[in-house]
């Protein structure tokens, strides 16, 4: 169905949007030569049903990658399709 959520950590359905307690991190990025840290806003974290349970009982932790080709969630402690590690967030 289009438009519908997914889950970051299996792919079901989606009824949960977590947002997480940080809320923001800084990036950086190298502009002609320049180094910038510009605040990005990271996106609720979509959980089905069974991955929202274990989140809530301290049993699954999700995290970010935020390699230039990835920008997405995934399981805290896996890699990125593209190697980077997804780094831990916290919800609470």
């Amino acid at each position: 169905m289009a438009g519908e959520s997914i889950c970051i950590a299996c792919r079901e359905p989606a009824p949960h949007h977590v947002k997480t307690a940080d809320k923001q991190i800084r990036r950086v990025e190298v502009i002609d030569g320049e180094t910038r840290r510009p605040l990005i806003m990271l996106p609720t974290v979509d959980l089905c049903e069974a991955h929202f349970k274990a989140m809530v009982d301290d049993k699954f932790y999700f995290g970010w990658c935020d390699d230039e080709l990835c920008r997405r969630w995934g399981t805290s402690g896996d890699r990125s399709p593209y190697g980077e590690p997804y780094r831990e967030l916290r919800y609470r």
